[in-house]
């Protein structure tokens, strides 16, 4: 986020009880490495975000963990999650592009202009 300071993007962080020291006192904690306005973290006890994910990229929900979905800009939130433009996940899953630091800023760079 410090190297694009100018893309125009909102990034929703969805903190979960995954491992077993995940807490929200633990996510709170974490949140304080992106400080940044154009990101809002979120502690989802009941798991809502991963079980919803792993239903749309059709992966078991103990695996739906650790994944970074983007979404094209200006794009409405009707009903249910959209389609992703990309997903990545950063997991060694047979699914889904591998997170990468590159591919990730390759994306982002195209909504900083």
């Amino acid at each position: 986020m410090q190297k694009y300071p100018q893309a125009k993007v909102k990034v929703l962080v969805v903190w979960t009880p995954i491992l077993r020291n995940d807490s929200r006192g633990a996510a709170q904690q974490a949140a304080t490495y992106m400080p940044d306005s154009r990101v809002q973290h979120f502690w989802d006890l009941w798991s809502y975000a991963n079980r919803s994910y792993a239903h749309q990229l059709g992966l078991p929900v103990e695996e739906a963990w650790d994944l970074f979905v983007l979404y094209e800009p200006r794009l409405k939130w009707e009903s249910g999650l959209p389609s992703p433009t990309v997903w990545m996940q950063h997991r060694n899953l047979d699914k889904g592009t591998p997170y990468t630091q590159e591919l990730l800023e390759s994306e982002l760079v195209k909504w900083a202009r």
